[in-house]
């Protein structure tokens, strides 16, 4: 449990589950278009600025890295942190992801989305990004992190979500 909350993460991709999830794409094509729908709008936010600057971006739930790579490559030159509380997730995007970590661009951050939310300043993120992973959240979860996704966005800031939820999903 995170301090001051009773709210806790589910840890849902370990074991063979998490090893085999590069599949995806192959058993679910239309995963590699969400990602690049999510990558399309940090282009269009890059584009509606009004004056070129390095934007800072927040990504929850990292996976195999594919969404993060699209994500850095519509960043041009920003930084992007991008959170994954599965170890086995974070072994695989470290390996997909080299040379964004080594530049300096990406930073792999292990922890649920809440906590990391919660340690970021107010109003500190340009964008903050996900697919496929809020679905996975509990209910009351997932309200505290959408809370604090509004919290840390900086004023015209948004907030993409590629994701599917259920027709009586009250989220």
């Amino acid at each position: 449990m995170m301090a001051g909350t009773s709210l806790r993460a589910e840890h849902l991709f370990h074991g063979t589950f998490a090893d085999e999830y590069h599949f995806l794409k192959l058993i679910c094509p239309q995963s590699l278009v969400m990602s690049e729908k999510v990558a399309q709008s940090v282009s269009a936010y890059r584009s509606e600025q009004r004056e070129p600057r390095a934007l800072t971006a927040f990504e929850i739930g990292t996976g195999t890295g594919i969404t993060t790579q699209f994500i850095l490559d519509a960043l041009g030159e920003g930084s992007l942190t991008s959170v994954d509380n599965a170890p086995a997730m974070m072994i695989q995007a470290e390996a997909h992801l080299q040379e964004p970590l080594t530049s300096g661009r990406l930073r792999l951050q292990r922890d649920d989305a809440l906590h990391a939310l919660i340690a970021l300043p107010t109003e500190s993120m340009d964008l903050v990004l996900s697919a496929y992973t809020v679905h996975n959240f509990l209910e009351g979860y997932r309200r505290e992190v959408i809370k604090e996704i509004h919290r840390v966005l900086k004023p015209g800031g948004w907030f993409v979500n590629g994701d599917r939820y259920g027709v009586d999903d009250p989220a």
